[in-house]
């Protein structure tokens, strides 16, 4: 069963059918009416075709590697049931190959057992590659090579840096491996992307609005997806429109609604992200420094060595920049622990190891760039100045393990929250009971009772 890119279908058979607005403009989803297949497309499909061969896609976030991969095993007409497809955020904890590998096949795990499995399908697809530990990824590139020797294809589809280091680890391993570059595309390919779109839907963008959608994209096809899709929420197109209609509105009103959208998602663990670490107040504004170099960066992959020219270097005062230096590196140390606790681990991270923070999920790199960070500013003061705590936790021992399971999910959505266990350093050699009785009654802007048969 072959695939073909809308573009290249005849226009009659292009015009016959009427879609819902997901189905057209999805930045979420692999597009099907919109995708647009890059020059190196036809060689991708190739790559894959070749057995025993292993193929990496790598490049910044939102650029369409997922989507080119999934199109090119639809075109090869490989039924899901000769795939074993793993996303590497499912194993991000797993500091073992074999260990992750078993799980994700749920067999014996040695590599007798895995490789036997493997070999029974005509693809292996590792996806989101740069989520695996250094030593699970070091684990597998250790593998490649016997696989290629024992006829498993594996397609490996990550960030740049990640996959770097894999093709870098064994000089054979290049001779066994075809490796693309996926990057940002060129304004012909968005322009594509958008007539594609607007002949399913029967819409045509304003001419001010489509160059403000192709410059504002920077080349990424999933930023564009985004702004046609909430441009035409703007404008009440919600499915293919029975005769041509214009779609009028600016491209600030786009980013507005785009905001608004994304808000409700994102704000509160960007802010949480900004105070950083409960135990750490003297750096929060450093935090804040970091979140407002990252929001003025178009890039998705940024070497933390820019933020300290910055924020450190400008400094003028020797002893303010030693001390701001000093607060700089304290929150490098805390930097992926503090993404992780407020939550966004699923579109951000840091890696120790390159020095690199990576935006991996395209719409936060959006919001972020159109933020007005002075919110962010203004909602830690008000935050500070009313209530140091979000929500208080009070409950008997005896549920303890439920209430911890509890504040850890709302820590993971950037609530700040007051948990004993997290403040025992803070609340050595205090009287508890008036300690206590002062967080709840004035440092806490919520107090959640978790009532028990001991706590009535």
């Amino acid at each position: 069963m072959l695939w073909f890119p809308r573009h290249e279908l005849p226009q009659e058979e292009r015009e016959m059918s009427d879609y819902r607005l997901h189905e057209v403009f999805n930045e979420a989803a692999v597009p099907d009416v919109t995708f647009v297949a890059p020059s190196n497309f036809r060689f991708i499909v190739d790559s894959i075709d070749t057995d025993g061969k292993h193929v990496t896609l790598y490049g910044p976030s939102g650029c369409g590697k997922t989507t080119l991969v999934t199109r090119a095993i639809h075109d090869l007409g490989v039924p899901t049931s000769d795939l074993f497809v793993m996303n590497g955020r499912d194993y991000s904890d797993s500091r073992d190959a074999r260990y992750l590998l078993s799980s994700a096949l749920e067999c014996e795990r040695s590599w007798s057992a895995i490789e036997g499995l493997l070999s029974l399908v005509d693809l292996v697809v590792i996806d989101d590659f740069h989520y695996l530990s250094a030593p699970a990824r070091e684990g597998l590139c250790g593998r490649l090579k016997l696989w290629h020797e024992r006829g498993i294809s594996a397609v490996i589809v990550g960030i740049a840096q990640s996959v770097e280091d894999l093709i870098s680890q064994d000089p054979e391993l290049t001779l066994r491996n075809d490796p693309y570059a996926i990057g940002q595309q060129d304004d012909e390919f968005i322009d594509l992307l958008i007539r594609l779109g607007e002949e399913a839907l029967r819409i045509e963008f304003n001419p001010a609005l489509r160059e403000d959608i192709i410059g504002a994209s920077s080349g990424v096809p999933a930023i564009a997806q985004m702004l046609c899709k909430t441009a035409c929420v703007e404008a009440g197109i919600r499915k293919t429109r029975p005769s041509l209609e214009v779609v009028e509105c600016s491209l600030d009103a786009v980013r507005d609604a785009v905001v608004r959208r994304f808000d409700p998602r994102f704000f509160g663990r960007v802010v949480g992200f900004a105070k950083g670490k409960q135990q750490a107040r003297s750096v929060h504004n450093t935090y804040l420094d970091i979140l407002s170099e990252i929001a003025k960066d178009n890039r998705s992959e940024i070497p933390v060595e820019h933020f300290r020219e910055r924020i450190v270097k400008p400094i003028q005062d020797a002893d303010e920049r030693r001390r701001k230096s000093t607060s700089y590196y304290n929150c490098l140390n805390n930097l992926d622990d503090v993404i992780q606790t407020k939550g966004l681990s699923d579109a951000m991270r840091y890696d120790e190891i390159s020095g690199t923070v990576y935006i991996t999920d395209p719409t936060l790199r959006f919001y972020l760039n159109l933020l007005d960070i002075e919110r962010v500013r203004q909602q830690m003061q008000l935050d500070k100045q009313a209530y140091e705590y979000d929500v208080a936790v009070s409950f008997a021992g005896e549920v303890r393990q439920f209430v911890e399971e509890t504040v850890r999910q709302m820590q993971e959505r950037g609530i700040t929250v007051f948990y004993d266990e997290d403040m025992t350093v803070d609340m050595w050699g205090k009287d508890l009971q008036t300690y206590l009785a002062e967080v709840y009654a004035e440092k806490a802007l919520y107090m959640v009772v978790f009532l028990s048969q001991d706590y009535p």
